[in-house]
Formats: structure tokens, C-alpha cells, sequence
């Protein structure tokens, strides 16, 4: 295969449509997620010239011939309530659905018992509301703490997996299943001991054999249920295998995995890495965007990948971020230019904190809006400048 063509150009000179293979400087210290992609904006125009003076080019690609390309998702369901508003509604939902996540898996643990019914009533008014506005239920999983990883993975994975197929265009009835599956698709942990599911450690490889049984389980319990569809069954079945043919339990590869699995599977991914675990810690959303970046094409497809970070943002919500200002704050929302997202700022330049968090948008309050004056210039860990997104009490 002959190689690609490269062509140093100055920042100045870069053009919409061109394809930027290399910077001049890494990319972990940039805030681009993508290590190569197509120049789509003008905001991409800016944000180039803000860190580099000049880029490489590859000179053999263009805008309408990668099939990889991060194009953005044709939004079929508009925002249509702002996020401080929907907030307002779905901290009841989101209480409402931790308390019946508990109760659900609880049932299972004590009786054996699976209360799908209950799984349905929890799964509708989430839907409802993030078909509003996404960010609301998005926010709050990463602000709510739970009292156990398997009720709140359950719930926040229900929370991704709507949030992902909502962007992704699909039928108000299948984002439904999404949400079911997501809830659903771990029951079967509460067939293995606790012992196992409490583990402090990493697994070794005869616990990692048994943990794995899981998913037969949890098949097992669903199947035949009334109100659990084909669709569902197979993202239970599904969500563990993983591109390039090493996941399990049957090793399947490409495009024998189901849709619906790939979006469980990245959803889940991306809860569990975000989630405190006794064994794991937790990774700062931004980093664990791009830790899941650079597992496309292997673990996830790449087209799956990108599609869901356009869902994520380049800031994550829940990312502590610091402006070019020296302002601090978290990212409340995403808006659709990744690059300027809805804020709570909690210090302002000078490091002092606000009496209540500001909420600004970087795209439209004035004057945030102006990019050539206002930008995100780094995340930051949680805690940094004493910045704790859980505390913000939003």
C-alpha cells in the first residue's frame, strides 16, 4: 500500500475540508480527541490556530472519501427544554429510578425474582425526559453517588445507552429497548456470590471464568419474559463481545454484533470507567473518553466510537475545566459546537469561588460567546482548586 502524503502547513493556510494526520506538538496536550481528522468547521479553523503554527497534511485524503470520518449525527430529536429547567424534573425521575434500580436488583438477590414491570416504569420517564434535553439524566449520573456500583452501573449505563441511541436517530420505540437492555442486561450478577461481586481485587482467571457467567445468567432470567423483545435478548447476549473477536462469551467479531450490543457494550465501558470501583478507582470523564478513543477499530468499531464521543463532547459533562481566563468550572451540558459547552463556574480568574456556582453558555451568553476571547483550555482533575463536581448541588 503506498504511503500517505504529507505536507507541512502553516495553521494560517489550513482550509475546511483538509485532513490533519499530524501536529506540532502531542496530542495529549491539545484538546482534540481525534488523533487525525477532517477539518469540518470553522471552529476546528480557530482552535487549530490557538495551538499549533503549523500541521501536516495528508495531501491524498478529503473530506468525501473516509468512511471514518467524524461526521456529526443529523439530530432527528431537537432539544426542546433548557437543561437548567429539565433538571428540575429529573432529579425526581432520576430519585425515583435509583430507588427502583435498588429494588430491583435487591428482589433478584433475595428471591430470585425479576420485576421486568417495575424495569419498564423506571425506563419510560427517563426516556421522556432525556427525549427533552439528554443533558439533565447525563449530569446527574455523574453528580448522584448510589449506595452500590450495581445499582447505579445499571442505572447510569439505561441513562448513556438512551442518551447514545437517542443521537443516533433511532425509533422512539428501540431508544425504549436501549434503555430496557441497559438496565437489565447485569441481572444475572445477582446469581453469583457476593464474595465475587465485592472482590476489593482484580479478578484472577478462575473468579474472571465465573464473573463471566454472568451474561447466560442474565439470559437465562430474561428469557420468555414478558415484555423483554428479541432486540433486548440479544443486547444481554451481545455486549460483552467486542470488535476484533476477543470478548465473550462466543468471540464475535464485526458485524456479527448485534447494533444494539455495540451500543451496550460502549455505554457500559464508559459507566464502568467514569465509576468508582474498590479494585479500579475511577478515571476523570475526559480521560476515560480518551482511553475509549483509542480502543476504535480493536475493542469498538471506530464508527461507534466516534458517534459517541459527538455524544460525550470534547468535555465531558461532569469535567472539572479551567478557561484561557483562569476561571475554573464544570461542564453542566453539551451544546452542538463540542467546543463550547454549558458551564457552572465555581472560581472565577483570580481563583476565587463564586458564593453559587455561574451558569454560563459558552455558545450564546454574551460574552462567553466570543471565541476568540473565551475558551476551554485544559480539564483538570476532579478536586483540583478544591473543585468537586459532586458538591456543586445543581
Amino acid at each position: 500500500m503506498e504511503a500517505s502524503r504529507l505536507i507541512k502547513v502553516p495553521v494560517q493556510d489550513l482550509r475546511i475540508g483538509m485532513y490533519v494526520d499530524q501536529l506540532d506538538r502531542p496530542w495529549t496536550e491539545t484538546r482534540f480527541m481525534y488523533q487525525g481528522f477532517f477539518i469540518q468547521n470553522q471552529e476546528t479553523l480557530e482552535e487549530l490556530a490557538r495551538v499549533s503554527k503549523y500541521v501536516f497534511v495528508d495531501a491524498d485524503r478529503n473530506a468525501g472519501e473516509s468512511k471514518s470520518q467524524p461526521v456529526r449525527s443529523i439530530e432527528r430529536y431537537p432539544v426542546t427544554q433548557a437543561v437548567e429547567r429539565e433538571i428540575v424534573v429529573a432529579k425526581t425521575i432520576h430519585r425515583e429510578a435509583s430507588a427502583a434500580a435498588k429494588t430491583i436488583f435487591t428482589q433478584m438477590l433475595q428471591s430470585g425474582r425479576l420485576d421486568v414491570e417495575l424495569a419498564q416504569a423506571t425506563v419510560n420517564p427517563m426516556l421522556e425526559s432525556m427525549m427533552r434535553n439528554p443533558n439533565a439524566l447525563i449530569w446527574l449520573t455523574r453528580m448522584k453517588q448510589h449506595d452500590s456500583y450495581i445499582f447505579s452501573h445499571a442505572l447510569n449505563t439505561s441513562i448513556w445507552g438512551i442518551a447514545f441511541a437517542r443521537h443516533l436517530g433511532m425509533e422512539k420505540d428501540e431508544i425504549f429497548e436501549v434503555g430496557l437492555g441497559c438496565l437489565l442486561m447485569d441481572v444475572g450478577k445477582t446469581q453469583l456470590p457476593l464474595t465475587l461481586l465485592l472482590s476489593p481485587h482484580q479478578l484472577d482467571a478462575e473468579d474472571e471464568k465465573s464473573a463471566r457467567s454472568h451474561v447466560s445468567l442474565s439470559r437465562g432470567i430474561l428469557r420468555g419474559m414478558e415484555g423483554v423483545t428479541p432486540r433486548v435478548l440479544e443486547m444481554v447476549q451481545n455486549h460483552h463481545e467486542r470488535y476484533d473477536g476477543s470478548g465473550y462469551p462466543e468471540g464475535k467479531k464485526g458485524a456479527a454484533i448485534p447494533t444494539f450490543a455495540k451500543i451496550a457494550g460502549i455505554v457500559d465501558t464508559y459507566d464502568a470507567l467514569v465509576s468508582f470501583r474498590p479494585y479500579a478507582g475511577e478515571r476523570p470523564p475526559h480521560e476515560a473518553a480518551r482511553y475509549l478513543y483509542s480502543l476504535r477499530g480493536t475493542l469498538f468499531q471506530d464508527e461507534v466510537v466516534v458517534k459517541f464521543m459527538q455524544v460525550l463532547g470534547a468535555f465531558p459533562t461532569g469535567s472539572v475545566v479551567e478557561l484561557n481566563t483562569g476561571a475554573v468550572g464544570v461542564v453542566l451540558a453539551q451544546n452542538s459546537q463540542r467546543l463550547r459547552p454549558r458551564l457552572a463556574l465555581v472560581l472565577d480568574e483570580a481563583k476565587r469561588r463564586f458564593s453559587t456556582p455561574a451558569i454560563i453558555d459558552m455558545m450564546f451568553d454574551q460574552p462567553w460567546s466570543d471565541s476568540a476571547k473565551f475558551w476551554i483550555d485544559r480539564c483538570l482533575q476532579n478536586g483540583a482548586y478544591g473543585v468537586q463536581p459532586e458538591q456543586l448541588g445543581i
